[in-house]
């Protein structure tokens, strides 16, 4: 009897390849830091005696570092809040994820600020509502204006409302919590409306709701509340006013965990109230909470990344159901990404809020790599995990697919930015160059994308701190001495900085975002980097001339490729053959971006 030996192939998994070199080269990290404890006992390969040469090589590479170059790196790795005060007086609190912390002599001159609303309110039931609703009649055309922007531009990103109350709000005999909702809808929704009128009836809503809202939450406890109170602080984030959008999410959160909305409903909660008793049924209740939830855990998100603050909705607080779990059995592809953003900001709070800590510096170097692995691990496998209708390699993209992915390679330029910081020579600071660079990269593909569905002029404030964050990324990689990697970054920096002049005429951040890029590149000497007409970089710049063309800049199909198979660039020669890559960016790496993205 013969037996024959059948070899069964293995699938390859890139991802658990990938976490095994992360995890050699921290191991490597460890093993030179255990050697530097004790200078009096190197530890050397007997048939290598150069080993303690090689190390003082290195120490040597590191101190021959730019200094324009070691000043951008440190810069942006570094864990600091800064205090600014405004010209008149009014004090601002910014943490490290949201751009604006740098050390540079920035200040908001007075064309980049939105004069404060306000609302003199008369007595009543609801002070300060009748005087957006006397006129009604004569601003219909106006009002369903506002609420079609709100439909089309915002809520399919936040999902603030249902399909069904977004219809019910339409009409005009409206419960008083549905009013309210409107009225805050109104106001948001005015943010993206180019007439006059539209804006100065959204600037009358918004001072209604100002008004009225610390009223509310003392005598109106209730889904409808919270819902207003979350789409208010979206439109002040994308105002920049900072104070009132922070405040606003503080009363969102601190009425969500009243209501007990972080904990998943049972069956006879929140039946109690009149309001639910005549317009919900038992499982739209369930589902208006969890929908409230995960909206309103959403802004709490992305008020901390672009203020640098800590959530109001800790992640450790937060035992709910998904958020897809409230919808039919054939969600949108808005509401799919939706879910998606939820899941992956869920990840990306539980490590910002370690890395971006107080005491993280405290940490040993093996607790900090640590926490960089399992943060990387967590985003590659969220990343296999999702759907395929959110895939971008389908036919049929949407602005909020293109968000999500913005949002997810944001997330890892903003893990990886505090371990910049080191030898510049050693592993770690490889891997977060690539791992940074690659993700800065994929926001400007997908800018192109984004260009190709929508005007840059109509994308949502939020995605400005990802192109921003992408833009910090690329001018810091300008600074580097190698040829290739400049050539490169510049051009991509160009694509993010002519992304913010295009929204900078709808959101001040991206205006704000402009003068900061400015001040940086003159701070880290690389005005070459910016367009003639925003910079004036010094005849004597031997890089201007050969990047002078580079908004029209091609090249070959292979051009910037080591030539093998893996399609690697050669930005870095000696960093892309150790340091670990995103395997789902590989594909990207090996189209012919550089003609392109320019």
């Amino acid at each position: 009897m013969s037996y024959r030996l059948t070899h069964i192939r293995r699938k390859l998994d890139p991802d658990y390849a990938s976490g095994l070199e992360d995890q050699i080269m921290m191991l490597r990290e460890e093993v030179r830091r255990l050697e530097n404890l004790n200078a009096f006992v190197p530890i050397l390969d007997e048939d290598n005696p150069l080993g303690q040469q090689q190390s003082h090589a290195r120490s040597d590479d590191a101190a021959a570092i730019p200094p324009n170059m070691a000043t951008a790196i440190e810069d942006v790795s570094a864990l600091m809040w800064r205090l600014s005060i405004g010209s008149s007086g009014e004090e601002s609190f910014i943490g490290p994820s949201g751009n604006f912390c740098f050390p540079i002599a920035y200040c908001d001159d007075p064309d980049v600020r939105v004069e404060k609303t306000t609302a003199t309110s008369s007595p009543g039931l609801a002070p300060g509502m009748e005087l957006l609703w006397s006129d009604q009649a004569n601003m219909s055309s106006v009002i369903h204006h506002l609420l079609d922007r709100f439909s089309q531009l915002i809520n399919p990103i936040h999902q603030f409302l249902d399909g069904e109350t977004l219809d019910q709000i339409h009409g005009n005999n409206l419960s008083p919590g549905l009013r309210l909702v409107k009225t805050a809808v109104v106001a948001a929704g005015a943010l993206f409306s180019d007439d006059a009128n539209g804006k100065a009836f959204g600037d009358e809503a918004a001072a209604v709701v100002d008004a009225v809202a610390l009223q509310l939450c003392r005598q109106s406890p209730s889904i409808s509340t919270i819902q207003t109170l979350s789409i208010m602080c979206w439109r002040e984030l994308g105002l920049e006013q900072h104070n009132m959008a922070w405040m606003y999410n503080s009363m969102c959160a601190s009425l969500a965990l009243h209501l007990g909305l972080p904990v998943s409903a049972s069956e006879d909660i929140g039946l109690s109230s009149p309001e639910h008793d005549t317009l919900f049924r038992e499982s739209r209740v369930r589902d208006v909470r969890l929908r409230s939830l995960w909206s309103s855990v959403f802004m709490d998100r992305i008020a901390t990344s672009l203020l640098g603050r800590t959530c109001m909705l800790p992640w450790k607080r937060i035992k709910a159901h998904s958020f897809i779990s409230s919808i039919g059995p054939s969600p949108s592809l808005d509401e799919l990404a939706f879910d998606h953003q939820c899941r992956l900001w869920f990840i990306h709070d539980q490590y910002m809020d370690r890395i971006y800590s107080f005491d993280f510096s405290e940490l040993s170097n093996t607790d900090k790599s640590r926490i960089l692995l399992d943060a990387r691990d967590q985003l590659y496998s969220f990343r296999r995990q999702l759907h395929p209708q959110v895939q971008l390699d389908r036919n049929s993209i949407n602005p909020s697919m293109i968000y999500l992915h913005m949002s997810y390679h944001m997330s890892h330029i903003l893990i990886h930015r505090p371990y910049l910081k080191g030898a510049a020579q050693s592993d770690m600071y490889k891997l977060c160059v690539w791992s940074m660079s690659s993700a800065a990269s994929s926001i400007v593909r997908l800018l192109r994308e984004y260009r190709k569905v929508a005007p840059l002029d109509q994308i949502s404030p939020f995605a400005v701190h990802s192109v921003l964050t992408a833009a910090v990324t690329h001018l810091c990689n300008a600074t580097s001495t190698h040829q290739t990697l400049r050539s490169q970054s510049i051009a991509w920096f160009r694509v993010c900085f002519d992304a913010l002049r295009a929204m900078q005429q709808r959101w001040i951040k991206a205006k704000r975002g402009i003068r900061l890029l400015q001040e940086l590149a003159r701070r880290w000497q690389v005005m070459v980097a910016l367009p003639l007409q925003h910079g004036f970089p010094p005849l004597s710049d031997p890089a201007w001339e050969t990047l002078e063309e580079m908004p029209e800049l091609e090249l070959p199909p292979n051009a910037g490729y080591d030539g093998n198979e893996t399609g690697i660039p050669v930005i870095f020669p000696d960093i892309f053959n150790q340091a670990s890559m995103d395997p789902f960016d590989m594909a990207f790496y090996q189209e012919n971006l550089f003609s392109e993205a320019c």
